[in-house]
C-alpha cells in the first residue's frame, strides 16, 4: 500500500490528514521536519487531504528544500484511510483548536501513535506517554522532539500503539 503512495517499506512514515484550514497549523509540520530529518533521514511525511493552507505548506516544503521528504496525496478515499493510518508510524496533529479531534481517535484505533498539540480536548483524548504524545502548541522544536521520541524507541512505540488501540476500543464501548 505504501508503494502506491510513493513510499518505500523501509521509510518511517509520519502522517497528517486534515482539511488544511488555518487552525490546523499544518505548516508547523514543515517547520518541525528539519529537526526530525537531521536525526532520522528515513523519515517521510505523508500529507493527506486538501484545503486552503495546502499551497502554503507545499511552498514552505519547497523553500526548505524538503521535497524529497514529503508526499502529498490529496484526498484519499474514506475506505482507504484505515490502511493509510495503519501503515504510518505516527499521526501528526498540530492543530491550535479542536472540537473533539476525532481523527486522533481514529489514528489510535489503527494503532498509530498520535503526536498532537495539547489544546482543547486533546489532553483528554491522549494520555501523553501512554497512548500518544502531547506538546505545547506552536513549539516546533518540542513537536520535533516528541516525533523523534517515537522514532528512537521502537519498543516504546509498540507499547504506545497497543495502548492507543485499547484506548480507542474503550472509548467506543463507552460511547455505546
Amino acid at each position: 500500500f505504501l508503494r502506491r503512495l510513493g513510499l518505500e517499506l523501509s521509510d518511517t512514515v509520519l502522517m497528517h490528514a486534515s482539511n488544511f484550514s488555518a487552525v490546523k497549523r499544518t505548516v508547523d509540520i514543515v517547520e518541525a521536519a528539519p529537526y526530525v530529518i537531521r536525526d532520522h533521514p528515513e523519515a517521510r511525511f505523508l500529507i493527506v487531504g486538501s484545503g486552503p493552507m495546502l499551497a502554503q505548506m507545499q511552498q514552505r516544503v519547497h523553500e526548505l528544500k524538503l521535497d524529497d521528504y514529503f508526499v502529498f496525496t490529496g484526498k484519499v478515499p474514506f475506505d482507504d484511510m484505515p490502511k493509510v493510518m495503519a501503515s504510518s508510524d505516527a499521526f501528526l496533529f498540530p492543530s491550535r483548536r479542536e472540537g473533539f479531534g476525532r481523527v486522533v481517535r481514529e489514528a489510535q484505533a489503527c494503532e498509530t501513535v498520535p503526536v498532537a498539540s495539547a489544546i482543547g480536548p486533546l489532553p483528554e483524548v491522549i494520555c501523553s506517554g501512554v497512548d500518544g504524545l502531547l506538546y505545547q502548541n506552536g513549539d516546533n522544536q518540542g513537536f520535533a522532539a516528541r516525533i523523534k521520541q517515537i522514532l528512537e524507541d521502537a519498543q516504546e512505540r509498540r507499547k504506545m500503539e497497543q495502548a492507543a488501540r485499547l484506548t480507542a476500543v474503550r472509548y467506543n464501548l463507552q460511547a455505546m
